[in-house]
């Protein structure tokens, strides 16, 4: 009887000993999974923030160059569309000082109230982020930055990044798997995603299992 006791003690301590070296190396699994994440974050965080400042640089370099080029103030839309073609940008837009903002194909909407216009036609650059582009409703990420022309500010050129660029620049893989990933606003709104996320979403990230 004390045999089987002792058995039975010694399959019990086997087996909890099992089971706690089990839980001990799910524990160092998942910490070593939530570090290789954290290296990924940082590292398509930092791919993307180099891709955001590579584009400020070139389109205040295209606006110079479209700025040196023109005749007149007004829209010069053969030489948008060369620019197009041969940017990093998936379109640009030429807003004149009224606000009217003319695509190389000739389409035209009046966005005298965006505060890339605003803040363009007083000489300033940035990034500029739109849930819903008045040309077709896309999500985008603008950059933007003041035309010259004979040294006077006479517009604005914005160069875009569609969706299908935004996720591109979104794209990153965890064990061979895609992660989802999401480029979200100050104000809580997803701008870009990849994998995951409904395509429509445009609210704030704590609304997503709604």
């Amino acid at each position: 009887r004390r045999i089987i006791i002792n058995v039975a003690l010694l399959l019990a301590a086997i087996f909890a000993i099992m089971i706690m070296s089990a839980r001990e190396n799910r524990m160092r699994h998942i910490q070593q999974i939530s570090a290789y994440i954290d290296v990924l974050s940082n590292r398509t965080a930092m791919h993307v923030s180099d891709v955001l400042q590579d584009r400020e640089v070139a389109i205040d370099s295209i606006a110079y160059l479209y700025g040196d080029t023109l005749t007149s103030r007004d829209p010069d839309l053969p030489r948008l569309a060369e620019l197009e073609s041969c940017s990093s940008f998936d379109r640009i837009r030429f807003i004149d000082e009224q606000g009217m903002s003319y695509a190389s194909n000739g389409e035209t909407v009046d966005c005298s109230d965006r505060e890339y216009f605003e803040r363009g036609i007083l000489g300033e650059s940035g990034i500029y982020t739109s849930l819903k582009s008045r040309f077709d409703g896309q999500r985008l990420i603008g950059f933007y930055s003041p035309v010259r022309y004979e040294g006077e500010i006479c517009g604005v050129l914005l160069g875009l990044l569609d969706q299908r660029s935004i996720s591109n620049m979104l794209k990153t893989d965890l064990y061979g798997n895609s992660a989802v990933t999401m480029l979200i606003t100050t104000d809580g709104c997803i701008i870009g995603h990849k994998g995951g996320i409904d395509t429509h979403y445009t609210g704030r990230p704590e609304t997503l299992n709604d």
